[in-house]
């Protein structure tokens, strides 16, 4: 525990003098032009979001030796998981590794007990619900307290997400009430009143842990000029560019029987 410690606040010190390097430029661009560049200012973003972390000894990841697990354990949670609509998280065995594959990328998953683990890049702690003869029935993710619940499919529900997907994304056309919703989630930015009735439970906690930023953001790019509808994303989202005041941004956003469920810029 005491070298866990020590390479966290390693970790801390490289992230704060990071931030510090970061915050002295901001200044000195401020003081020459009165004003930020948008990459400047994720950055400014970035190095904040990077400074309200502070190593947790109760994180299960820092606490807590990783363990081996047999390989007829590990084989009791290979499968798929339901993420959304059109996507899905895939489990795989690789030898004595636990393996997380999404379409975006793929992670170790490192065991911490029989049932729990915890993901190799985002630290994320994984809890793996089982049924009496051990079998996994659901996967829970928990980010600094952000617990989402994803339940095992078979294969008949995989291949009907994967149906819905190449049609959703054949269709060329956006969610009814898409860009509305983005539009007023923009605003709840800029305003520092986000509609959380209008998000899904773990999107309305992540906000909320991220308002201030976000805030930040939005008020420095300024009112809506035009938002444009560009297509659907390989995973079923919405994407659209909209043109600020200062600046424009690529978003996309997934909105199921009219709940945000994701949206990222």
């Amino acid at each position: 525990v005491p070298e866990m410690q020590v390479n966290a606040w390693r970790q801390r010190k490289t992230e704060g003098e990071h931030g510090h390097a970061v915050a002295e430029a901001a200044l000195r661009n401020l003081d020459r032009h009165d004003s930020l560049s948008i990459d400047e200012l994720c950055d400014l973003v970035r190095s904040m979001e990077m400074s309200d972390r502070t190593p947790d000894p109760s994180d299960p990841a820092r606490k807590r030796p990783a363990v081996t697990l047999a390989p007829e354990i590990l084989d009791r949670y290979v499968g798929h998981y339901k993420l959304a609509a059109y996507s899905m998280l895939t489990i795989k065995r690789d030898g004595n590794r636990l393996l997380s594959q999404t379409a975006f990328a793929a992670a170790e998953l490192v065991p911490l007990s029989e049932t729990e683990f915890v993901g190799s890049i985002t630290q994320s702690h994984y809890t793996f619900l089982t049924d009496d003869r051990g079998l996994a029935t659901k996967l829970v993710s928990n980010q600094d307290g952000i617990e989402v619940s994803w339940p095992r499919i078979d294969d008949v529900e995989r291949d009907e997400i994967k149906a819905r997907l190449a049609l959703r994304i054949q269709s060329k056309a956006p969610v009814p009430g898409s860009e509305a919703a983005l539009r007023r989630l923009i605003e709840g930015f800029r305003n520092g009143a986000p509609t959380y009735d209008e998000m899904s439970p773990a999107l309305a906690q992540a906000v909320r842990k991220q308002l201030p930023q976000l805030e930040m953001t939005a008020r420095f790019l300024g009112e809506i000029q035009s938002i444009e509808f560009q297509g659907v994303g390989n995973q079923g989202w919405d994407v659209y560019e909209v043109r600020r005041e200062n600046g424009v941004v690529k978003w996309r956003i997934l909105l199921t029987d009219g709940v945000i469920v994701g949206a990222a810029a």
